[in-house]
């Protein structure tokens, strides 16, 4: 399981439900469950807030999930298994660690 503050909320990736759920900070009621592709693992959100992206590594995969509405935009197939994943400063490019490999995959934002 890992986590994620901020705006009040709190992420958390479930990889047995296949879910990212959204706590409320204050309280941890939950507010929302988000169903994602297999073994959701690492979190990252993006400097404005606007969108987190998930990595899937039972699907080698990365969801893409809207704040605003807490639904997954679009998840993208990298065909390999997916590890951690930062957003850069700027927002533009996602960064995603391969397992067993020597690899960075770079994912275009913007």
């Amino acid at each position: 399981m890992n986590r994620r503050w901020f705006w009040g909320r709190i992420l958390s990736s479930i990889g047995v439900l296949a879910a990212v759920l959204v706590l409320n900070a204050s309280n941890y009621a939950l507010i929302d469950t988000i169903p994602v592709d297999v073994a959701p693992e690492e979190l990252a959100v993006s400097p404005d807030g606007k969108r987190v992206y998930v990595t899937n590594p039972g699907d080698y995969s990365v969801s893409e999930i809207r704040t605003s509405t807490n639904t997954v935009l679009k998840t993208i197939d990298l065909g390999f298994y997916t590890r951690d994943v930062v957003v850069s400063p700027d927002g533009s490019r996602a960064y995603v660690t391969v397992s067993g490999t020597d690899e960075l995959v770079v994912l275009q934002l913007v």
